[in-house]
């Protein structure tokens, strides 16, 4: 695997007037909605979450605190709140423009892997309320020809914990900055490895981190309240939105109002991903490949895997016509290794 610099960080990524035109766009978007796992509908790994890997080992383990879950409590905490500002060439978000281009990102970016070409390629934010957390995890990587599009999520993530698809690997640097100073949602990753300790970061207001989360395993801690509070069990449909006029975060669900929350209650993140690439041809070679017919595709990816697995005596055939739960368990069980919770 690629082994980039750890990490880099920011005490201010934003100046100025820069950081009152992001604020101004995070405070102005129509509603933040929640972000739900779903099954994968068909195909390899049907009937499996798209991050099954993430939700049955936080079903296990309860989290990086521990705390014992059942699956009611499991989308109340995890199912975190998302909008997206920028994707690609599209600016999604008027405002989101300083962070999107920032030559700060930029060159911290070219430092983690040693390559020059910088591309961003999206732009989102996250909400958390007071309850939630983010369970230990890696990021989905990208690879010349293969996307989160033609394979799983959970299946994207082994392949690069594998070790087998670094000629393929699309390198991504992601920066991740807090807006705002909630209480606790700290930023936990790993960057020795899963048998190292962690490192945290508590929620600064324009802090960031620039880092590997396609390698590196990240969480969060459970965001708290700043008085003794509780809210309703959240559904799926939840929205948030920002009211200038009340100065207060307003949770709905089917435009029913459920609570008001204060800015220090509510943990705001900006995740910035940009792809890495040596020249701005190989950029050109690799974003067009999947147009080109070229790359790699997720039977060859499987072929790959499949026979690792039965030379690792992980397998008992590496020919297609087995049982796909068997391989589907072999990978997981293989190439993932998480992260105690720091309960251990």
């Amino acid at each position: 695997m690629t082994h980039p610099a750890r990490s880099f960080e920011f005490e201010r990524v934003l100046d100025g007037e820069e950081l009152a035109v992001v604020r101004a766009a995070l405070d102005g978007y129509p509603g933040y909605d929640m972000i739900v796992s779903q099954p994968v509908a068909e195909g390899f790994g049907a009937g499996f979450l798209n991050r099954h890997d993430v939700v049955s080992h936080y079903l296990r383990t309860g989290g990086i605190s521990g705390r014992p879950v059942n699956l009611r409590e499991l989308a109340d905490r995890t199912n975190f709140f998302r909008g997206t500002f920028a994707y690609g060439e599209r600016v999604e978000v008027s405002g989101v423009e300083p962070y999107l281009y920032s030559a700060r990102l930029r060159e911290a970016a070219a430092r983690l892997y040693g390559l020059p070409v910088v591309e961003p390629a999206m732009v989102f934010v996250n909400l958390m309320l007071p309850g939630q957390e983010l369970g230990v995890h890696a990021d989905v990587p990208e690879f010349c020809g293969l996307s989160r599009d033609e394979a799983p999520e959970w299946l994207m993530v082994v392949m690069h914990h594998s070790g087998l698809f670094e000629r393929e690997r699309v390198p991504i640097a992601t920066a991740v900055s807090w807006f705002g100073d909630a209480s606790g949602g700290a930023f936990f990753y790993w960057p020795d490895g899963p048998r190292a300790d962690p490192r945290e970061i508590p929620t600064h207001d324009n802090h960031c981190v620039v880092l590997d989360t396609d390698s590196v395993f990240h969480a969060v801690a459970p965001v708290k309240w700043r008085y003794e509070s509780e809210r309703p069990l959240l559904e799926i449909g939840v929205r948030v939105v920002w009211s200038a006029e009340e100065q207060r975060w307003i949770v709905t669900h089917n435009q029913r109002e459920l609570m008001r929350l204060t800015r220090a209650d509510v943990r705001v993140s900006l995740s910035w991903k940009a792809r890495c690439f040596e020249t701005e041809a190989q950029r050109d070679q690799v974003m067009g490949a999947r147009a080109r017919g070229e790359g790699l595709t997720l039977d060859e990816a499987l072929t790959r895997l499949r026979l690792d697995l039965h030379q690792r005596g992980r397998l008992s055939s590496p020919d297609p016509g087995g049982d796909p739960r068997e391989l589907i368990m072999a990978l997981l069980e293989t190439y993932l290794e998480f992260p105690n919770s720091l309960s251990d």
